[in-house]
């Protein structure tokens, strides 16, 4: 069973991030800003009219690691794929969400999130080394709303 979903055959571009391609293109888009970032790296995909933004993000040398999909309308995806869909709720701005939760090797959580803000779609995969996926949501910003 695959960790997380893999984009394969977009074409990727890079991309300076989600937080100044959202002040550029005036758009209220959710962004990760923790502490410790010690990795980072952001992209855009693009394949025939489907298209994402990507971020991801490594914490403390790898305590952490988030990869922030934001997708078009026509890409979906099947939680049911990482196993049983669990509901929760980022805190700081009411947003309700769903993930899976896996153990992975070397004691690592390994989170499948899916959740919808602003009319825009939010893909998550995040890899920690303790079951701490609540407080890594609440990293979450916007060079807008917060």
């Amino acid at each position: 069973m695959a960790n997380r979903i893999v984009f394969k055959g977009y074409a990727e571009q890079p991309l300076d991030s989600i937080s100044k391609y959202s002040a550029r293109e005036n758009k209220d888009l959710l962004f990760f800003d923790p502490d410790n970032i010690t990795d980072f790296k952001s992209l855009v995909g693009k394949k025939d009219s489907s298209s994402y933004l990507f971020e991801f993000i490594q914490t403390m040398w790898g305590n952490d690691e988030i990869y922030e999909y934001i997708l078009s309308s026509d890409i979906d995806i099947d939680l049911t794929l990482f196993g049983d869909i669990k509901e929760g709720t980022i805190q700081k701005l009411n947003i309700k969400y769903q993930y899976t939760q896996k153990k992975g090797l070397f004691s690592r959580y390994l989170y499948n999130v899916l959740f919808e803000y602003k009319n825009e779609r939010y893909y998550l995969f995040v890899k920690t080394i303790a079951p701490r996926l609540p407080k890594i949501l609440n990293t979450i910003t916007s060079n807008y709303s917060l």
